[in-house]
């Protein structure tokens, strides 16, 4: 499994990019009436939109759930770093950790 810790920048690009270039684009291709399309046409950009919203929805969750346990990955770093720093310390003589 590869490290996803450093591919968030790179997946916020892209759905960005999708979200705010293609999926405009696509749409004004699929709902424009004026446009002459064939029908075969008109069931590909179907088809293209549809998975460029599967694209969207799956993207945004995954942003999500990868942004959180990175939060999560630096909150735990900062408590260890807390610890170990208060360990030695004066001023933690009761040997309770701070929150």
């Amino acid at each position: 499994m590869k490290n996803f810790a450093l591919q968030v920048p790179e997946l916020a690009g892209f759905w960005l990019l999708t979200i705010l270039l293609q999926f405009p684009l696509q749409s004004f291709l699929f709902l424009n009436e004026d446009l002459i399309l064939l029908p075969l046409e008109r069931a590909v950009n179907f088809i293209m939109v549809a998975m460029i919203l599967a694209e969207l929805w799956t993207g945004f969750f995954a942003l999500r759930k990868i942004t959180r346990h990175q939060a999560k990955k630096f909150h735990l770093m900062q408590m260890r770093v807390r610890g170990s720093v208060g360990t030695g310390s004066v001023g933690n003589s009761s040997g309770t950790e701070n929150t």
